[in-house]
């Protein structure tokens, strides 16, 4: 762009805007307009914890199974008591939490 042009469009503007405050703007403007077209969302990640479900009194275990945390549920323990006792067992302990991107197993494993 000529700079009779750029000045010629600076003054079209308003007499208050100054040569560098016009650059800016559209600097702005082309880098706001690229981020529209570039910029996609993204899901939070999904993790998941092992839990242990038996039954008597110390807990002897029969099964484990996956839950998804931080979903339904605020707790990896809260969510684990409800799976077990879906399942017709105690909660004897949750195990480790790793990320599960599909989700957890919805079938829960005998011991």
């Amino acid at each position: 762009m000529d700079s009779k042009h750029f000045d010629s469009l600076v003054k079209s503007f308003g007499t208050a805007a100054s040569r560098r405050g016009v650059v800016r703007g559209g600097v702005a403007a082309a880098i706001g307009a690229l981020g529209l077209g570039l910029g996609r969302a993204a899901a939070a990640p999904r993790t998941c914890a092992t839990c242990t479900c038996g039954v008597g009194r110390p807990c002897n275990p029969k099964s484990t199974c996956q839950v998804e945390v931080g979903r339904t549920f605020p707790t990896a323990t809260d969510a684990c008591s409800n799976r077990c006792a879906q399942e017709g067992f105690k909660f004897c302990g949750a195990g480790s939490q790793f990320h599960c991107p599909r989700g957890p197993v919805n079938e829960c494993q005998a011991i």
